[in-house]
């Protein structure tokens, strides 16, 4: 099984990746989960509700969600701004913190191949478009991430909004001239192609369904090998 998160995966979607994880019983690929570790409940008043938080997840590995959430076991780019969107960007939020793990059995056969599934994923993203567009992305996402001040010059932030499109608009289309696709000439009939295809929504347009899909294949084919050496092994023995 492969379990596919990113930083918009919260609370019950964090707990079954963290069961997942700690009982090996499938690889989480993705980016760092959002961290709602905690639960509320409502309690009635004369007027209104007040939302009290009442108890808090742990994983049986005694690690809790809150804040941290799940790491992913092989990591995608992070498009989202992690100092603005999760349970950690919020003013209060309860921290992470562990307890004694419970005594629990897992398969034990993840974390031996993750070193190999690690570098055939690195390696077939090497020169791919998808990844390359995403790398990109997240490297311009930062750079907007750190301005600590705008310009209130209308004629400045026009240029700027001007030199945005552009950049995007270049981005895009190299995109598109990798993937074998027309470019376009606007962002304007890039979105009316995205509608488009949003109406389609096929798996195979989403490259970070489609890695995931890889490292499944990956992953099988590696156990099916050991499989193999220990049946030849087990055979040897007996004929031995």
């Amino acid at each position: 099984m492969a379990v596919l998160v990113n930083r918009l995966s919260a609370s019950a979607s964090e707990i079954f990746a963290g069961a997942i994880q700690d009982y090996e019983r499938g690889i989480i690929i993705g980016s760092q989960t959002f961290g709602k570790g905690t639960v509320q409940t409502l309690v009635p008043l004369a007027r209104g509700q007040l939302k009290i938080t009442a108890a808090k997840f742990y994983r049986v590995s005694g690690q809790s969600t809150q804040h941290q959430g799940i790491l992913p076991d092989i990591e995608f780019p992070e498009i989202y701004d992690t100092e603005r969107i999760g349970e950690s960007s919020l003013d209060d939020a309860m921290p992470w913190d562990k307890i004694a793990p419970a005594v629990y059995p897992h398969a034990n056969q993840i974390q031996p191949l993750l070193a190999q599934l690690q570098d055939k994923h690195e390696r077939r993203i090497l020169d791919d478009p998808d990844f390359a567009y995403l790398r990109v992305l997240v490297a311009k996402n930062t750079e907007h991430s750190r301005k600590t001040h705008i310009s209130l010059n209308e004629a400045e932030r026009e240029a700027e909004k001007a030199a945005e499109d552009k950049w995007r608009l270049d981005l895009e289309n190299t995109l598109r001239t990798a993937k074998g696709e027309e470019p376009v000439e606007s962002l304007e009939a890039l979105d009316e192609l995205r509608a488009a295809v949003d109406d389609d929504d096929d798996p195979a347009d989403d490259a970070l369904m489609v890695e995931t899909g890889n490292i499944l294949l990956d992953f099988i084919g590696l156990t099916r090998q050991i499989a193999l050496v220990e049946n030849l092994a087990s055979e040897d023995q007996i004929v031995q």
